[in-house]
């Protein structure tokens, strides 16, 4: 059996595993290249899997990066039942080790890696980089408004102005979310930075996944805000956000990121806020009271062309 083949069988029977490891996302998300896994096996026994895209760049360097919309991905430990916690980093040890001697050649590896890869030492020997980022994930929603409780008192109020003025609804198609982000982006001097493509691609597969909705807030037939937003059976993701600067002081935003809690508390177990490194954007994603989330960024450079290319970047922005 192909890996890939082997790897689907495995995800069909694996109920833990995030949605972004799925083959379907997967599939239709990893545009101008392609996905692959590795699957280990111990005594018969599949002992972690680890999905990876590749592409090109300048048709001749090989890249292990991230897909679009795919937050984390990297590798997924399944551990024996009758391990010993003295044990476990010497089997992580093993399993990661023998990953990275699976992985194919690569010019370029940048990866972000799941919260619950927590050991990252057997790429550290290997010279990979890491740095730390973090998300905010509120960890029981079952409870919509116990977890609204936990808002910090701006949030509470936003949430409460807007629901007293913006009509919140599920039937935005689409084409219609991607056109009003692209026209909220645009507002703000920038460009979009995906294809209407590639997200008709993604709502397609998470719709016959039955994995995602689409949630707005309007008033009359003006947009004040949307978001898309997509879940497996342990979380719910804060995927893509579109605000419309002219009602961004309406709380239009932080109502549907409630709304979107609320329809999930049934479905699934927790909320990731896909929280921002940017420092502006963190503040607003941390008054919702989430738990504070590590996950690795992981990157190394085989390339010599490459690793001069980004020595000079560095100089010439005053690094050391």
């Amino acid at each position: 059996m192909h890996s890939k083949e082997k790897y689907s069988e495995f995800c069909s029977h694996e109920d833990h595993l995030p949605l972004f490891f799925q083959p379907w996302w997967l599939s239709s998300v990893c545009i101008n290249g392609d996905w692959d896994a590795i699957v280990l096996e111990k005594n018969n026994k599949i002992v972690g899997v680890y999905p990876y895209f590749v592409k090109e760049r300048f048709n001749f360097m090989k890249l292990i990066t991230m897909p679009p919309f795919t937050p984390f991905l990297g590798p997924y430990i399944k551990y024996p039942d009758d391990l010993r916690s003295y044990e476990r980093a010497s089997f992580e040890k093993e399993v990661i080790g023998n990953f990275i001697d699976e992985l194919p050649y690569f010019d370029k590896f940048i990866q972000l890696f799941n919260y619950d890869i927590r050991n990252w030492l057997p790429f550290y020997w290997r010279d990979f980089l890491q740095t730390t980022y973090y998300s905010y994930v509120l960890e029981n929603i079952s409870d919509p408004e116990r977890a609204r409780s936990e808002f910090h008192p701006n949030k509470q109020q936003e949430i409460n102005k807007a629901s007293k003025t913006v009509d919140v609804k599920f039937d935005l198609s689409p084409e219609e979310f991607y056109s009003f982000h692209k026209k909220t982006v645009e507002k703000q001097g920038q460009k979009i930075s995906y294809s209407q493509d590639l997200f008709l691609s993604i709502c397609q597969t998470v719709k016959d996944n039955n994995a995602g909705k689409i949630i707005y807030a309007s008033v009359s037939d003006q947009i004040y805000a949307a978001l898309f937003f997509v879940w497996d059976k342990r979380s719910g993701y804060n995927l893509i956000t579109a605000n419309d600067p002219d009602f961004r002081k309406s709380g239009a935003l932080s109502l549907l990121v409630y709304e979107a809690i609320s329809f999930l508390s049934n479905k699934t177990e927790r909320y990731d806020l896909e929280g921002s490194m940017n420092e502006n954007y963190e503040f607003s994603y941390r008054q919702f009271g989430g738990k504070q989330y590590q996950y690795f960024y992981l990157s190394k450079t085989n390339s010599k062309l490459l690793r001069i290319y980004e020595h000079l970047g560095k100089m010439f922005k005053g690094r050391p």
